[in-house]
């Protein structure tokens, strides 16, 4: 409700409005000269209204603050080697902080930024090799390096926030490469028994579900080690399978069309470059993290995939990539964007909760913003 004469906001229990003064006449809108603080109001309802529902499914109550600008704010300071050093020996044997050491302060990564632009500067001088010198012993490097820019980044980011700093990079890596290849492997198994021919509706629900299963038994399997008990882990290790997926999935079709037109494996893979901020591995890491949810000391079998939150978070994630999938589109790509969107808010919810399980764990300690 809002006021007829200020378009102060109203609770519905004023008599007289407490911007202005006047006898309340309450309306549902308010002036025009509001309406930009009323759809940014709105939106923050919304959102407020989401980060509560998802992270009551986590075990946890009240809406969440996001800290968006947070996980971008340190890309464009400076940074020194030795800050880029200290990132990278983060879970060897001597640099894993004690459990009362963790830090509970939202995370403020960068280095994944720095990743990225490596990787593109590989990639444009390969392109260029490719264009503008005609040798075509470039083009496999530049279809590799392409397809892995985007989900490589996404795990060096995943391992950043990775408070507990308990896995270590020569992990991640192979968690990204032999993960990725084995959850493709479970992936066409699954397939297998039920030989889906047409990416229709049906389709699409059935892809999704063998897919983020076939990355949830690799993740499960990394997640056995009964050091692996966080939630920030979980993100980790199911981002870094995803990745892992995304980034072989991606090259190989960018090699299929590249053999019937170049420019056309070229679309594919900047399109299919985009969208990585939004698929399999931010789909494996909503997995992973909501297996870690179930994780008490140690698995004894599959009894996680019959837990609530599991599934609960399972299905969301089965979800976002069959609507993904699905062969209708918004205008404005307002399909995409709206999944990106959502599930980013969820993402971000799962990294409050893995924040708020360490200082639950960790005595005397709060959580900080």
């Amino acid at each position: 409700m809002f006021c007829s004469r200020c378009g102060a906001r109203l609770q519905g229990i004023e008599k007289f409005c407490p911007g202005c003064g006047a006898k309340l006449t309450a309306t549902a809108a308010g002036p025009s000269k509001n309406n930009a603080t009323t759809i940014k109001e709105f939106a923050k309802d919304a959102i407020d209204t989401v980060t509560n529902s998802v992270n009551e499914m986590t075990g946890g109550r009240g809406a969440v603050e996001l800290h968006m600008k947070d996980l971008v704010s340190g890309v464009f300071t400076s940074h020194n080697k030795s800050e880029r050093e200290e990132i990278f020996i983060a879970g060897t044997k001597n640099n894993t902080p004690l459990e009362k050491d963790i830090s509970t302060n939202w995370p403020h990564p960068w280095l994944y930024s720095r990743v990225f632009l490596l990787l593109a500067v590989t990639y444009w001088g390969l392109l260029c090799m490719a264009k503008e010198f005609h040798n075509p012993n470039a083009i496999p490097g530049m279809i590799f390096i392409g397809a892995l820019a985007v989900p490589f980044s996404l795990l060096i980011f995943f391992f950043e926030i990775n408070a507990p700093r308990n896995i270590s990079v020569f992990d991640v890596t192979a968690i990204f490469f032999v993960g990725g290849v084995c959850s493709l492997l479970a992936t066409l198994i699954l397939d297998g028994f039920f030989g889906i021919k047409a990416l229709d509706y049906i389709g699409a629900i059935v892809i999704g579900i063998t897919e983020e299963f076939g990355k949830a038994i690799i993740i499960w399997f990394v997640l056995r080690d009964i050091k692996k008990k966080y939630i920030l882990n979980g993100l980790l290790v199911g981002g870094a399978v995803g990745a892992g997926f995304a980034a072989f999935e991606t090259a190989g079709y960018i090699l299929r069309f590249f053999l019937m037109q170049a420019d056309a494996g070229l679309y594919v893979l900047y399109i299919r470059g985009i969208m990585a901020l939004g698929t399999h591995a931010i789909w494996s890491a909503i997995v992973g993290g909501a297996l870690a949810m179930t994780k008490e000391k140690e698995w004894q079998g599959f009894e996680c995939f019959s837990h609530p939150k599991f599934l609960t978070f399972f299905f969301m994630a089965v979800a976002f990539h069959a609507i993904w999938d699905m062969p209708f589109t918004l205008p404005m790509y307002g399909k995409i964007l709206g999944i990106v969107v959502v599930e980013w808010i969820v993402l971000l919810v799962i990294i409050h909760a893995g924040l708020r399980q360490i200082s639950e764990i960790c005595t005397g300690k709060q959580l900080t913003a």
